[in-house]
C-alpha cells in the first residue's frame, strides 16, 4: 500500500479511507486508474470491466458511441436498424 500511495502522491491514510469506502477526489481517481490502467467508467461506475479503456475504438468511433449513449432508446434502435441497412447497402 505503501507504494501505491507514493505513486498517487497521497498519504496510506487515504488508500485506508477509500478502501472503507469514503469520497476520492476525481483527481486521486484518474491518478489510480493511470497507475493501475483501469478505467475510469468502470472504477467509477461500475460499466464495463476494468480494461474497457484498452478498447481500439478510434476518435471518430469513440464520438459516435458517446453520442449514441445520448440518444432515447428507440432513437437508438432506429439508428442500429439505419446502420444496419447502410451496411447492406454498402455490401453490395
Amino acid at each position: 500500500m505503501a507504494a501505491l500511495a507514493a505513486d498517487l502522491g497521497v498519504d496510506e491514510s487515504a488508500i485506508s479511507r477509500w478502501r472503507r469506502g469514503d469520497a476520492m477526489a476525481l483527481t486521486s481517481a484518474v491518478r489510480l486508474c493511470e497507475v493501475l490502467d483501469i478505467s475510469i467508467d468502470w472504477l467509477l461506475l461500475g460499466r464495463g470491466g476494468p480494461e474497457r479503456h484498452k478498447d481500439c475504438a478510434s476518435e471518430a468511433e469513440q464520438r459516435l458511441i458517446d453520442l449514441i449513449h445520448t440518444l432515447p432508446p428507440a432513437a437508438a434502435v432506429t439508428f442500429a436498424e439505419i446502420c444496419q441497412l447502410m451496411g447492406k447497402v454498402i455490401a453490395v
